[in-house]
């Protein structure tokens, strides 16, 4: 498939503090209106590698292109085109829920109108805490605000750094039904979780990795001693070729199990 097909394409990232080698040499393409999860624990390189792909980290090699723009060469037509929730939220916790909208909404040079406006609070079920302090809005309704400013200027990509990190079960599952919507609204996502149980529930594809940064090239093929997931139909890449295994997101959906209630771990492993 040609590069230019995919919202965003990385090649042969490697990113390095110091001499601390951070990422390895991570390929991956994610496809517009898919969502495509990094999976991994802390220390894999999950962040750093969003970090280099939103252009606040110099990669020592490789290539990230987003629709079609290199983030060296062209970083602000790049950076024009994504979205971006970082894992954890600062925004003026004496504003308002209206103002904070407003306020970007101006900084992204978005008309928002007083209907604009009830239409984004309608969409993150927050009609009823318009007039109330971000400071004093739950973890969930926080991640819900910030996903309505991550997606505000309509970007073609969405970049979401575990986004569900410390939310309730119900909180969790709402931010997953807000993914769903943005899919559907033709929004490309990368997602980086830890929980194989996210994974399951709201990827389309997802690279595994292990801590030291590396991660399965899921786009194209697998990479050795690696496993690569395409949820939905599930394969494994191993020592021995790809092989498939199973619909884990379809399976859940015609049992009508919620993932919360599937269970943990449903996936193969490697052995």
């Amino acid at each position: 498939m040609n590069r230019n097909t995919y919202i965003l394409s990385v090649e042969g990232l490697n990113v390095y503090y110091g001499t601390f080698h951070a990422v390895h040499d991570v390929s991956f393409n994610v496809l517009p209106g898919e969502i495509f999860g990094l999976l991994g624990p802390n220390g894999a390189g999950k962040t750093s590698t969003l970090s280099a792909i939103e252009g606040l980290l110099k990669p020592r090699s490789g290539s990230v292109i987003i629709s079609g723009y290199d983030i060296r060469e062209k970083p602000l037509h790049a950076r024009a085109v994504i979205g971006v929730q970082l894992q954890a939220t600062s925004f003026q916790p004496e504003l308002t829920v209206s103002e904070i909208l407003k306020l970007y909404a101006g900084v992204y040079g978005v008309e928002l109108n007083k209907e604009k406006l009830q239409a984004i609070l309608k969409e993150i079920k927050l009609e009823d805490a318009a007039g109330k302090k971000f400071g004093q809005l739950s973890g969930g309704q926080q991640q819900r605000v910030s996903l309505a400013i991550s997606t505000m200027h309509n970007p073609k990509l969405v970049l979401l750094d575990e986004p569900t990190t410390g939310l309730d079960p119900q909180s969790r599952r709402q931010l997953w039904e807000r993914m769903e919507s943005m899919r559907e609204q033709g929004h490309a996502v990368l997602l980086t979780t830890h929980s194989m149980e996210e994974a399951e529930a709201v990827c389309d594809r997802a690279a595994d990795g292990r801590a030291g940064g590396r991660f399965a090239a899921a786009a194209d093929g697998g990479v050795p001693g690696f496993r690569l997931v395409l949820v939905g139909v599930v394969f494994v890449a191993g020592r021995a070729g790809v092989r498939r295994v199973r619909g884990a997101r379809r399976g859940l959906r015609r049992s009508g199990r919620t993932p919360d209630t599937a269970g943990r771990g449903r996936l193969p492993r490697l052995r």
